[in-house]
């Protein structure tokens, strides 16, 4: 590796978290967390770091069970819950998903994407944030506290707690701290795309759907740069498509790049991941990290971007989904 490379690179190894490409073992215990007031209190990035490694390991079951020893309840298990009591009753009609969401206008919503279909969505699905953050949508980095929205997230000390509980989408106020999340290109989130930063996936059989989302960059929280994936099978009834349970299978490497911001002149530094679950999964989605690395002020993965995609996802009800995109 040339010299000018060494400093960035030594200082990833440093605070990288890089997960291996297999099956999502069950997860150790995690170090402890404290909840404040049922919001969830890490006391560092890289044990933040740990936790999201290790809760998006767990099943649904083993989450709850995590998030009930932690006193507190993240905003994700709230949806799911209302979710789960509401297909307990049956759908039977697109009617009864819309009076669901008039039911329930503070967790779920309807999304129409470019093509006109519409899918009944939970608010902050789409973050990397809803399995941490209460139903205030907060949560604690050492003195650090975030309030998450759906496009950006807000930080303020501890003690601007009461302030950031005020605070409401799209109504800003000076006095904090404002960064974009990682979820900027969601028009697209249903059509087979990629691009430098995100690639998108589908199957469709029917009335079952599968897809498959990478995203690739900064996340905003404390300058971590992230390799995200989430596996999601729908179903519908008449038009409106919904989250299901279904047996997953997956097998997919992704590569990617970026430039050492602290060498002159840096050349492309390439990287990649992989991972699979060749037998399935019964789940109503899946998601992982192939990287999650947590740079020092200061330090940048300049123009990290994806390189190349192969592989396969699959359900029982869906055509194999294709994951093939060289030509980045």
């Amino acid at each position: 590796m040339p010299r000018k490379n060494i400093t960035l690179f030594a200082m990833m190894l440093a605070t990288i978290v890089l997960f291996p490409g297999c099956k999502k073992e069950k997860t150790a215990e995690l170090a402890a967390t404290q909840a404040a007031s049922g919001m969830l209190c890490f006391n560092s990035p890289e044990e933040f770091a740990e936790a999201q490694q290790k809760v998006l390991a767990m099943s649904e079951a083993e989450r709850r069970e995590w998030e009930q020893q932690q006193g507190f309840k993240s905003y994700a298990t709230k949806c799911n819950e209302l979710f789960e009591a509401f297909e307990a009753r049956g759908i039977e009609s697109d009617e009864d998903i819309y009076n669901f969401v008039k039911e329930n206008p503070d967790y779920f919503y309807i999304f129409i994407d470019n093509d006109g279909e519409e899918y009944l969505k939970s608010y902050f699905e789409d973050t990397p944030y809803s399995f941490y953050m209460n139903e205030e949508n907060l949560f604690a980095i050492n003195d650090t506290v975030i309030k998450v929205f759906e496009n950006y997230i807000v930080k303020a000390s501890k003690n601007d707690v009461d302030g950031l509980l005020h605070l409401e989408e799209d109504v800003f106020d000076t006095n904090f701290d404002y960064y974009s999340s990682n979820n900027d290109i969601l028009s697209r989130e249903y059509s087979c795309n990629c691009d430098i930063r995100e690639a998108v996936f589908r199957t469709t059989k029917s009335n079952n759907r599968l897809y498959v989302r990478f995203y690739i960059g900064p996340t905003g929280v404390l300058n971590n740069y992230c390799c995200s994936y989430r596996l999601r099978p729908y179903h519908r009834i008449a038009g409106i498509w919904y989250y299901c349970s279904r047996t997953i299978s997956y097998n997919f490497s992704v590569n990617w790049k970026y430039k050492d911001s602290l060498a002159y002149n840096s050349p492309w530094v390439y990287g990649g991941n992989s991972a699979s679950d060749v037998n399935g999964t019964g789940s109503s989605c899946i998601d992982g990290f192939l990287l999650n690395v947590y740079l020092p002020v200061g330090a940048y993965m300049n123009d990290l971007q994806f390189v190349s995609f192969n592989g396969w996802a699959k359900t029982p009800d869906t055509p194999s989904c294709t994951i093939v995109c060289p030509n980045l």
